[in-house]
């Protein structure tokens, strides 16, 4: 689906009426719209989200210092007269040629009800959609804006490249998570399988249960289900509080970059890689304090058994010093011929001779009988038992000293960081040592959120643990009480179904992150310019990404702002292939932050991986430079240039 048009009027800066015809050629896939900064380039991509979704995407704090929060262009709300209503609306076209097949209209009336004041008194979406007759409304929008673009993947194809920068520095983990499960598209299987427990549970309920044992654990699973719920809606609210926090401290250090001097800034940066260290360590330490607790779990066993192992094996080899295992003769063959008073050779024997003593004291040496194979190979298993608990004791204290080293440098970042704030606080900028300040305190917030985040995850896992534990011991109670039935077999079927389920949402999600893996490293070295100082792209199981350099090393943290936008370039790229939705791309300052050779090479490949993608860019001038201008020129169908009149702080489109 590809935009045809966009019309739109008194919204933002853009007081008459607006249109944007973009290319809909394959061949001249992009659109380019031009403009200084300040002149409304960010506003079309809030017109286009407005329009889609009745919100603008953007920081929620852009307009804080405005004086009205509303839509409504500033200089038509001043020419306006008490009592005067004015209509703000954007309309977008889309088809999958060069026609419009779908139209998304969105407006809002409002009437000025004062000098200052302003009254919304109508809005009003609608969706027309091309049939044999014409133009009829959609009846279920929410539907069709689904199959065109969700809401919780729109940010991988309408997205502002110069906030890109920040998507890799702060909680990266947590973003990326949230990015691959959006992109994955596994609501539906959440839901199936929020479903399937549900249906599961009420049919429970008309079975009776003769052994008290099985209502007991049913009671014990579902105290389980309810604290794992009772976490899931805690986990939510401390991501939606992670992501505010982590939007605030993003905009404080825009501010403190933009704002103060280069040697502030410098420090600033230096901060910012230390605080990326920070979190690197603690998810390391995390790592580490994972495998000494499971390798303690794992030896605790043979640790408190290790005098009795150790003794056992001493018994079983004195035995089988003096021979006595394996057994000569089989005791069981021995008995019976001293029942029958008979000798080994077949001869009769007088229970008082010696010969008859001789046999009976055979029968003491091979006692052991079928128990000394037993034992033999016990000792075996017990002597690896010993010898993987001296292993694990020496991995322990590996792991201790590996701890002990990065705590170390965790220390080093600690007291680096606070000569860093030190030095903050003694400039004379009374505005950036409040930001400053704010910025230390939320940032400790941030840490803490995190932290109580992780505890959630990881009591989530073990309830899930517990309860799939508890199923499976009601089933094999239930089958032990002979209980069978029409319920039971439904049961046991939607138990084995949201199994398979879960396994299937497990599959998928490992295959979305090794593919998006695998792409983001693929269009990382093609646009990177200094290539050859990296090795690779990694996404690990916890959706932490790290960039490798050449030495082996993690270097996510010590990336220039213009390489992480590269790199979030890439990733966004990646994720827009792997959704498997074909919407236009809408990229707001792109190439902010790089210059020079990246820029070339952006320009060169980004073209490559957008190849039957509609992608619309919006540029400054000194992004717009004439080499990038020369290399995408064979791909761009329609040029257009933001002409801002400073005067009435109004903006309007030329096309070129």
């Amino acid at each position: 689906m590809r935009f045809i048009a966009l019309e739109m009027e008194n919204f933002r800066q853009y007081a008459s009426k607006q249109k944007i015809d973009f290319s809909t050629n394959s061949k001249k896939n992009f659109t380019v719209i031009n403009g200084s900064n300040g002149c409304g380039k960010t506003n079309l991509l809030g017109a286009i989200n407005w329009c889609f979704y009745g919100e603008e995407g953007l920081e929620e704090d852009k307009y804080h210092e405005t004086k009205r929060l509303e839509i409504l262009n500033e200089d038509t709300f001043n020419s306006m007269k008490i009592g005067e209503k004015k209509e703000v609306y954007v309309r977008i076209s889309l088809g999958e040629k060069e026609s419009a097949e779908i139209i998304l209209e969105r407006k809002k009336i409002f009437k000025k009800s004062g000098e200052k004041g302003l009254d919304l008194i109508d809005e009003n979406f609608k969706i027309l959609k091309e049939s044999s007759g014409g133009f009829e409304e959609e009846k279920n929008k929410q539907v069709l804006i689904k199959q065109i673009l969700p809401k919780e993947v729109r940010g991988f194809f309408f997205f502002d490249g110069e906030k890109l920068d920040s998507f890799f520095k702060i909680g990266s983990g947590t973003n990326i998570k949230t990015a691959i499960f959006d992109v994955s598209q596994i609501e539906l299987i959440n839901r199936t399988i929020s479903h399937t427990e549900k249906v599961s549970k009420n049919l429970e309920k008309g079975i009776k249960n003769v052994n008290p044992e099985i209502n007991k654990k049913i009671e014990e699973r579902d105290k389980y289900q309810e604290r794992k719920e009772e976490l899931e809606k805690q986990k939510k609210e401390h991501e939606k509080e992670i992501n505010k926090t982590e939007k605030e401290v993003s905009g404080i250090e825009d501010y403190l970059r933009k704002n103060s001097k280069i040697d502030v800034s410098s420090s600033q940066k230096e901060r910012d890689r230390l605080n990326q260290e920070t979190k690197n360590i603690l998810d390391k330490k995390n790592e580490l304090n994972s495998k000494i607790k499971d390798l303690i779990l794992d030896n605790y066993s043979t640790s408190s058994l290790k005098e009795a192992i150790n003794f056992t094996i001493q018994e079983v080899e004195k035995l089988d010093k003096e021979k006595k295992l394996p057994p000569e003769i089989d005791p069981v063959y021995l008995e019976k011929l001293l029942k029958l008073n008979k000798c080994i050779c077949g001869r009769c024997l007088d229970k008082n001779s010696s010969e008859f003593k001789k046999v009976y004291s055979l029968m003491d040496r091979n006692s052991y009988g079928d128990n000394a194979s037993l034992l033999i190979e016990g000792r075996s298993v017990l002597k690896r038992l010993i010898e993987k608990n001296e292993e694990n004791f020496g991995r322990i204290r590996e792991l201790n000293i590996e701890k002990l080293n990065i705590e170390k440098r965790e220390e080093e970042i600690k007291n680096r960081n606070k000569e860093i704030e030190l030095y903050l606080k003694d400039i004379d900028e009374e505005e950036v040592s409040k930001k400053e300040t704010k910025k230390k305190m939320l940032y400790e917030a941030l840490m803490d959120q995190k932290k109580y985040l992780g505890f959630c995850e990881r009591d989530i896992n073990d309830l899930e643990e517990e309860i799939k534990i508890l199923k499976k011991e009601i089933d094999d109670l239930r089958e032990k009480s002979n209980q069978s039935g029409e319920l039971i077999t439904q049961i046991r079927m939607l138990n084995e179904s949201q199994g398979i389920l879960e396994k299937i949402l497990h599959e998928i999600v490992e295959d979305v992150r090794n593919t998006i893996q695998i792409k983001t490293e693929e269009y990382f070295f093609s646009m990177i310019w200094n290539r050859e100082s990296f090795e690779k792209v990694r996404i690990d199981e916890d959706y932490n990404l790290s960039v490798i350099n050449n030495y082996g090393s993690e270097c996510l943290h010590s990336l220039s702002s213009g390489q992480r936008q590269v790199l979030a370039l890439s990733f966004m790229a990646a994720l827009k292939e792997v959704s498997g939705f074909n919407a236009p791309v809408v990229i707001d300052t792109p190439l902010g932050r790089i210059s020079g050779e990246a820029r070339d090479n952006i320009a060169r490949n980004l073209p490559e991986y957008l190849k039957n993608t509609q992608v619309t860019i919006l540029v400054t001038d000194t992004e717009y430079t004439p080499s990038f201008r020369d290399k995408i020129k064979n791909r761009t169908g329609e040029e257009y240039s933001i002409e801002l009149n400073k005067k009435r702080g109004t903006s309007k489109l030329i096309r070129k």
